[in-house]
């Protein structure tokens, strides 16, 4: 009777080993992805700061950008609004378009994570006054 309950004790023991390993393994998945979907909503935000909407929609043609970093320097945030190159098809077709770019680097305990958000924006020219 003793015999059979250590028996059952360690088949129960050696076969609960993998489903721990595989609860182990779901927790840091969806401990990563929380934090890839928190970068990635900072950086999504930030397309949507006031100062760099002035920053897009002034007047000047050539390339702006903006850099962030917070107190602790984990974090490092860029912002760039460039025209598009002139060798693009895209420029024949969508004058005054212009490549949206947001990058941030987040500096973790065992490495820096690195997401990138790219998108286009169409800024219309400023007509000029007739005399």
């Amino acid at each position: 009777m003793l015999i059979e309950v250590i028996i059952a004790v360690t088949i129960l023991g050696i076969a609960s080993i993998p489903l721990l390993t595989l609860q182990a393994n779901i927790i840091n998945n969806v401990w990563q992805q929380q934090s890839y979907l928190e970068h990635l909503f900072v950086l999504k935000n930030l397309f949507f700061k006031p100062e760099l909407q002035e920053l897009t929609s002034s007047e000047y043609t050539q390339a702006r950008s903006f850099e962030q970093k917070d107190a602790s320097d984990f974090i490092e945030l860029k912002y760039s609004c460039t025209p598009i190159s002139d060798k693009s098809e895209l420029v024949g077709n969508f004058p005054n378009l212009y490549l949206v770019r947001s990058s941030g680097l987040w500096h973790g305990i065992d490495r820096v994570y690195e997401e990138n958000l790219v998108s286009f924006v169409y800024i219309a020219p400023i007509e000029e006054s007739k005399k």
